[in-house]
């Protein structure tokens, strides 16, 4: 079971695990769809949202802006479809691919939309983790629903229903088996090996942490040595960026190059949480065991963002300061069961 599994201490130690790997794939707790497969979303008048996919290389991170339209040179979008997974292996999807929505908007108040795909017709990333392609959609709809199809038909749910959103993640935290190795995530937590969390969920993206993979993908591993630091502080606990010596031990792999990021990112101030870490152990800690307290309904996960329009979630930023979200996040992780 998730959290609820060993002593206090690997209990803490997972939710530590599983929150800093939630915050880097959410753009900390601020996005719940992948940003260049639906920039600027809107909601038509039939109720649907429609997002604008964008080629990676046409996209800015800074400015949340697509320069050229998907569909410039292509005839329609075909992403995060595989083929060869149909049927009881994933959802239905076609070499052809979904092409661009005539998007229902009141003309007197919005220029046409041009370029926009239903979001329901795409499986791109979503959720607290990431959850994609067509079979992982079918793998998420038998896990939480019992329902193969459940999110075929409507993938958009995990970035719109923020307990579906969770779901998902701790889906993949638990079930989530590589064929390289015999161990989920939520193992890997249990022994406190962290490195063992990233190569399970990433694999070589990201482990070995170096430049011969991709800038992208280091920033992203130096990113989740910054909030392991912060979580377990938070929640006084201390894991091993590698508990094991083997990056390809089945049962306990590590992360090579995860230590030179954690003492590089030191050294050049770029994870301060990190420098007190090993002062925020569990013995410093409150001891009282927390009560299970009701928590907070949310009608929608952007409720605490900055951004009220309907469909425009993307890019939005959290107005609370990272302390209260872990507060926040704690909460309605310990409280959601598949």
């Amino acid at each position: 079971k998730f959290a609820q599994m060993g002593t206090v201490s690997q209990v803490r130690r997972e939710l530590a695990a599983f929150l800093s790997h939630a915050s880097v794939e959410t753009d900390g707790f601020s996005v719940t769809r992948e940003e260049h497969h639906c920039v600027n979303p809107i909601t038509g008048l039939d109720g649907n949202v429609y997002c604008m996919p964008c080629k990676q290389q046409f996209y800015s991170e800074e400015t949340k802006t697509c320069t050229q339209s998907y569909f410039a040179d292509e005839l329609s979008y075909f992403q995060h479809c595989d083929l060869s997974r149909q049927n009881n292996q994933g959802c239905s999807c076609t070499v052809a691919g979904v092409k661009m929505a005539d998007v229902p908007l009141q003309d007197d108040l919005r220029a046409p939309a041009i370029g926009y795909v239903r979001a329901d017709d795409m499986y791109f990333r979503r959720g607290s983790f990431d959850t994609s392609f067509n079979y992982g959609y079918m793998g998420a709809g038998i896990a939480i629903k019992g329902d193969a199809q459940y999110f075929c038909e409507q993938p958009d749910l995990l970035a719109t229903n923020p307990q579906y959103a969770w779901q998902s993640g701790i889906y993949k935290w638990m079930e989530y088996m590589p064929y390289e190795f015999g161990s989920t995530a939520h193992k890997q937590a249990l022994k406190g090996n962290f490195g063992g969390t990233i190569n399970v969920l990433n694999g070589p993206l990201e482990c070995p942490s170096s430049m011969n993979i991709s800038e992208k993908h280091v920033q992203k591993v130096r990113d989740r040595v910054r909030e392991i630091c912060r979580a377990s502080s938070a929640l006084g606990v201390m894991l091993e960026l590698n508990q094991c010596e083997n990056s390809y031990d089945r049962d306990c792999p590590k992360c090579d190059g995860l230590e030179d990021i954690f003492f590089s990112c030191q050294q050049d101030g770029s994870c301060p949480e990190c420098n007190d870490w090993e002062e925020n152990l569990l013995s410093l800690a409150p001891t009282v065991t927390p009560a299970i307290v009701k928590p907070p309904t949310f009608e929608d996960w952007g409720k605490y963002w900055n951004n009220p329009n309907p469909g425009t979630r993307n890019g939005a930023t959290s107005s609370y300061p990272s302390s209260v979200w872990y507060s926040i996040v704690s909460v309605v992780v310990l409280i959601i069961h598949i």
